[in-house]
């Protein structure tokens, strides 16, 4: 496996991502001061439905052809076609706006919300491709294992953690697929059909855990127990190793930007 396999499909989920946050911005810098929040939460809730369809049907589609086309590079198995991860409802995509729709009743809340949306937009596409690659690796008679592969610019210490394991994994859900993306994390999921772990560029998995390792001792000596959360190994990974743990890895940073909001009883469900 090659890094640009990888970055082929990271570059789509961006491009894909990047469109569908740049539409709700649109449409909230084009509102009106004086408009009515209800109205205006209203109108957001079809746009984002919208979108969350358009776009995230686009990242299941790209993400099908992307699994199949590296198993068959990889394997000489017969072919294999996966299907696409269901569309999240309508109904799930109102409830999250209206999560998140109460600072509009509120003088300058426009922005908090903007920050809200466009990090669920995020999150809703890329998760539309990761369940594809989820569900076909489920029903995958090939049996692959995975790794959490850090992509981007930077990765936080959580991410790193996950990732420290390198193609140990024997599922996407082990691999953090469920639920444990932040909003704008570019980590991918990816699988391996081979008897031995691929090297790829930029990825160490070793020297991740050894770091890990170090960073569990420390929590162990502070803390004097060894329950730790993934939390105290997090924190200690940052303040152990700073220069290659951006601060924001955080339990801020991973949990969903709503739940950050002080949501008005007006913008509620």
């Amino acid at each position: 496996m090659r890094r640009e396999d990888i970055d082929a499909l990271l570059s789509t989920m961006q491009a894909l991502s990047a469109e569908a946050q740049e539409i709700i911005s649109t449409a909230l810098a084009a509102t009106p001061e004086t408009a009515d929040p209800a109205q205006i939460r209203d109108e957001l809730i079809a746009i984002m439905q919208a979108v969350a369809e358009r776009y995230g049907s686009a990242a299941a589609a790209a993400s099908a052809d992307w699994y199949e086309a590296l198993r068959e590079l990889e394997t000489s198995l017969a072919d294999y076609r996966v299907q696409l991860a269901p569309a999240i409802s309508p109904v799930v995509v109102e409830s999250k706006v209206r999560a998140v729709a109460g600072p509009l009743w509120v003088e300058g809340g426009t922005e908090q919300v903007g920050t809200a949306l466009t990090g669920m937009v995020d999150r809703i596409v890329k998760a539309a491709g990761r369940d594809t690659i989820t569900l076909a690796a489920e029903q995958d008679p090939a049996r692959p294992r995975f790794a959490r592969i850090p992509s981007g610019t930077e990765t936080c210490a959580f991410c790193r953690m996950l990732a420290s394991r390198g193609f140990d994994y024997s599922s996407m859900k082990a691999a953090g697929a469920d639920r444990k993306f932040h909003a704008h994390c570019d980590c991918m999921i990816v699988p391996s059909w081979g008897t031995k772990s691929p090297r790829i560029e930029g990825y160490n998995p070793a020297a991740d855990y050894r770091r890990f390792q170090a960073a569990r001792k420390a929590a162990i000596k502070e803390t004097g127990t060894l329950a730790l959360s993934d939390w105290d190994i997090v924190s200690q990974m940052e303040k152990l190793f700073p220069e290659i743990y951006p601060p924001h890895g955080n339990r801020d940073a991973q949990q969903d930007a709503e739940q950050n909001l002080k949501v008005s009883p007006t913008g509620g469900a």
